[in-house]
């Protein structure tokens, strides 16, 4: 499942494995988070207006502070998901 849309050029989520339509950084404080969002069309709702739906799948923060900050005296770094779909 995970190689069908990278064959397309299409990047595949890592947490639920479909097409990911877009990625979306939203910011909680001082941090930056990111998710895969999946669009599922459109739907109306009870009073006529018309409502996109759509599924995000949490990939991660933009950077793991107290984990690097303790892993750095080993020479190691944490990336988050995000980091392998833009790479």
């Amino acid at each position: 499942m995970e190689g069908e849309g990278q064959s397309q050029g299409i990047p595949v989520c890592p947490r639920c494995g479909q097409p990911i339509s877009y990625i979306e950084r939203q910011r909680r404080g001082n941090r930056f988070y990111y998710f895969a969002v999946h669009y599922l069309g459109y739907e109306r709702t009870p009073d006529g207006r018309v409502h996109k739906k759509v599924k995000r799948c949490y990939l991660g923060p933009e950077e793991y502070v107290l984990t690097n900050r303790v892993l750095a005296t080993a020479g190691l770094q944490v990336k988050s998901l995000v980091h392998q779909l833009i790479e």
